[in-house]
């Protein structure tokens, strides 16, 4: 939020359904990307994400998902996604991007 990044809260974007998200969920915008930081669907494997995501494209805009662990990680291995570290030491994130446009 420092760097200019403004809170995108579920239903303030139609990309951002609170259909799908609870209000817990920290996305944040800053020009053309949006950042997904902190994200879980209220409805796991009902392919919220994957509509987050593809929202997100169709709204001519660019996904970012910061630190995905676990399965996050392995989705985004398996859309072709690379992730590439950002920053240095203790402030340093992962930061994963779509090589193609679309998962």
């Amino acid at each position: 939020m420092a760097a200019g990044a403004t809170l995108v809260s579920p239903g303030g974007a139609a990309w951002l359904p609170c259909e799908d998200w609870p209000d817990d969920v920290v996305v944040t915008r800053r020009g053309k990307d949006i950042r997904v930081v902190l994200i879980h669907p209220r409805r796991p494997e009902t392919g919220a994400f994957r509509r987050l995501i593809a929202g997100i494209q169709n709204a001519g805009l660019r996904p970012v998902v910061i630190g995905p662990m676990g399965q996050m990680e392995m989705i985004l291995r398996h859309w072709g996604w690379h992730g590439q570290r950002v920053g240095k030491g203790i402030n340093s994130q992962w930061h994963w991007r779509p090589r193609r446009v679309k998962p």
